[in-house]
């Protein structure tokens, strides 16, 4: 069933929820039309998300319906790649990831602006730079038109682009002790990352571990004020904030969809057959919402245990950055639970629009004496 149900406005930005409880009601999997009159299969229903993001046959490698000429190398990351290039990608950036890795990353980061710069190696001064343009690729601006989306995009990942290029290149010069010269080192030696996934597994470093990390900090602590019962338990309770971080990532998920993937064969999901090079899209926020899998989801519950949220996917594609992020946002609530005992909301909040990334344009506080 076809849906034009929409996914784009400000008002759905505000508050996706009540589409996304309609469309669990009414068609949790549908065939949808976007405002770039682009055709996709969504699915809402959490059942159905799981299967599909654990789902082999659905492959990642969606560029094969692109043109060449649209393409930027973020589009030959691991991230939309299959295995077996996925596991080569994913097997050389995981290393920076590792449990003792995060652990020894612990005592700097209340210090550190963004954390996964300093993994990649991007230089302290040049860290406002590429954030600049990890930010005009990923937040969408007020009434936009398609066009206008697509091209403030192309501007951004050419931003990051040119300077991973710069970066690269002393590297290449000059090793230090960080990821991207360890990839460096990877391509060289055994030619197992090429010039164009190189680039691009830095862009998608940059972006996932900033925009995403960003959104859940914000979100947070939108929600904690949102419902100061909540707080209050936490600053009471703060053996919680690893629950509540949980809950936050599915209360109000970061990332409100997943990353396309397509269909290679007939593909049956919720009743419906989808045939090949069909796109499907996973709407992570509405399965995170889903009343078949949490009981009561439209509240938020700092304790809610089991909380099996999709908010950094499943399978073979599992975020792997949840550790760093999880212990980011650890550090960060502490820290406000500590420093800021009397933070209030004031007015003017607002989320961006679009329904991919989903963060926060401003949260106006109040500190009350």
């Amino acid at each position: 069933m076809e849906t034009k149900a929409d996914l784009y406005s400000p008002q759905f930005a505000a508050d996706p929820y009540f589409t996304y409880h309609t469309m669990l009601e009414t068609m949790p999997v549908c065939w949808a039309v976007t405002p770039w009159n682009e055709k996709r299969w969504m699915i809402f229903s959490y059942t159905e998300a799981l299967d599909a993001l654990k789902e082999a046959s659905l492959s990642k490698e969606f560029t094969r319906l692109i043109p060449a000429e649209n393409l930027f190398p973020i589009d030959f990351s691991m991230l939309f790649r299959d295995p077996p290039d996925h596991t080569r990608l994913r097997s050389l950036v995981s290393q920076a990831f590792t449990p003792k890795r995060i652990k020894d990353l612990e005592p700097n980061i209340n210090a550190i602006v963004q954390v996964i710069a300093e993994l990649l190696g991007v230089p302290h001064e040049d860290s406002q730079q590429v954030h600049k343009f990890s930010n005009i690729s990923m937040v969408p601006v007020e009434d936009e038109t398609p066009e206008e989306s697509s091209e403030r995009t192309r501007i951004g990942y050419q931003g990051l682009i040119d300077y991973f290029q710069y970066l690269v290149k002393i590297r290449r010069a000059e090793p230090k002790s960080d990821m991207i010269s360890a990839m460096i080192q990877a391509g060289d030696s055994s030619d197992r990352l090429n010039p164009t996934e190189l680039i691009g597994t830095c862009m998608l470093l940059l972006i996932a571990g900033h925009e995403t990390t960003v959104n859940l900090l914000g979100n947070g602590l939108y929600t904690l004020l949102k419902y100061p019962d909540q707080m209050e338990r936490l600053r009471a309770q703060p053996e919680l904030v690893p629950t509540a971080i949980e809950e936050m990532l599915r209360f109000e998920s970061p990332v409100q969809n997943s990353t396309f993937r397509v269909t290679t064969q007939p593909y049956e999901v919720g009743g419906q057959v989808i045939e090949p090079n069909q796109m499907v899209v996973v709407m992570i926020g509405a399965a995170n919402r889903d009343p078949d899998q949490f009981s009561d989801p439209d509240r938020f519950d700092i304790g809610r245990d089991p909380n099996r949220h999709l908010a950094f996917g499943m399978g073979g594609h599992f975020c792997l950055g949840a550790p760093l992020a999880r212990t980011e946002a650890r550090i960060a609530f502490q820290s406000l639970l500590a420093y800021f005992p009397r933070l209030h909301p004031a007015e003017g909040a607002c989320f961006t629009r679009g329904i991919f990334m989903h963060g926060l344009r401003a949260l106006p506080l109040r500190f009350v004496s």
